[in-house]
Order: structure tokens, then C-alpha cells, then sequence
């Protein structure tokens, strides 16, 4: 683990030790060598929708130029959601390394696709972060970044999770239904001469 993922690291131990989610960021000016922003996830300990760790790690650099950002690079503990690496499109930060992403996989294929270069160190330190966290936080991990769950079905009174392709099943047939009960409506009302 270099300097910088380690420092980023940190920044996740500090987020557990607060009640956060253990995800770490820091983005490191390149042609210096200086980290000019430090974050962790904050979600819960601020009571906030987006300080996720890559947002706190932007926000804490404070307000920079544009040029700035184009030198950066940006270190995460675990794989970007869709959030964060819509932020690093936005300001253009040309690099990411990436702690792991077998506990989660965000948005790298995206960040390749426009130009980002995209390196994950698969790091063990890294990858033991999440495990124990999201058996034992489940519903607090689906809230914040589990992308394919669903968690608000209830059945019979039981919260049941789903997944995502669940969730587009469940539409295809509810159209499905619907469908044919609208074909058995438009023939009963053919066969009886009746317009609706």
C-alpha cells in the first residue's frame, strides 16, 4: 500500500471509529506530491445525502481551478458509486486508484469510457474494510450505496429484499397482467356492444 492509499485508509478507520461507513479518500495534487484533500463517508455522522468519501475529499480541498484538478489524483478505498464518479467527471480528475472493488464495483467502466485512467490495487487492508461492516450494518450498506437492492417489498407484512433484475421482472408482469386484463376487457365489451 503506498503513502496514499494508506492515508486514505486512515481516513476509513476514522469513519468507522465516528459510526460511518469505512470508506476513505484523499486527492493527491501530482505534480507535487501533496494531498490538498482528506474525506471519509459522512453520511451519518453529518445527517448528509452526499458526503460520500471521494465527496469529502474534494469538498475538504476547498474550491480549486479547474487546472488544479486535471493534475489530481484521486484515491478511494473502495470503488466509486455512481455519485462520486459523476464527480470526478465533473471536475475532470484524470486519475483514480482504487483500494479494491470485490465488495462493491462502481462506476470504473464509465470512467474508463471517458478517458479516466482507472488503477485498482485490490489491497487486503482495504478489501477487510467492508465485510464485517455490511454483516452487521445491512441496512445502513442497501441505504447508502448497494446500487442492485431494493429493500422496501413487503409480503404478507415482511420486509423481503429484491434485486434489481427481481424488481424488472415484477414490472414485466404486472404489464403482462394488465395487459390481458385490458384484452378480456376490450372483448367483453365488444361482444356486448358497449363502447367505454
Amino acid at each position: 500500500m503506498d503513502k496514499y492509499l494508506k492515508a486514505a485508509y486512515l481516513e476509513a478507520v476514522k469513519g468507522l471509529d465516528e459510526g460511518g461507513i469505512p470508506i476513505g479518500s484523499v486527492l493527491v495534487h501530482e505534480p507535487t506530491g501533496k494531498i490538498i484533500g482528506r474525506g471519509h463517508n459522512r453520511r451519518m455522522q453529518q445527517g448528509s445525502a452526499i458526503l460520500h468519501a471521494e465527496m469529502d475529499a474534494v469538498e475538504s480541498a476547498g474550491h480549486l481551478s479547474a487546472a488544479v484538478y486535471r493534475e489530481c489524483i484521486i484515491y478511494t478505498t473502495l470503488s466509486p458509486c455512481s455519485m462520486c464518479s459523476g464527480m470526478i467527471l465533473l471536475y475532470r480528475i484524470p486519475k483514480v486508484v482504487i483500494g479494491e472493488n470485490e465488495n462493491f464495483q462502481g462506476e470504473e467502466d464509465l470512467l474508463k469510457s471517458r478517458g479516466v485512467e482507472v488503477r485498482v490495487v485490490n489491497d487486503p487492508q482495504c478489501k477487510a474494510l467492508m465485510p464485517r461492516f455490511i454483516a452487521e450494518n445491512p441496512e445502513l450498506w442497501n441505504e447508502d450505496i448497494d446500487g442492485d437492492a431494493f429493500p422496501v417489498l413487503l409480503l404478507l407484512g415482511q420486509p423481503m429484499r429484491i434485486d434489481a433484475d427481481a424488481v424488472v421482472k415484477i414490472g414485466d408482469l404486472v404489464m403482462q397482467i394488465i395487459t390481458e386484463f385490458l384484452c378480456v376487457l376490450t372483448q367483453t365489451f365488444k361482444s356486448t356492444d358497449q363502447l367505454f
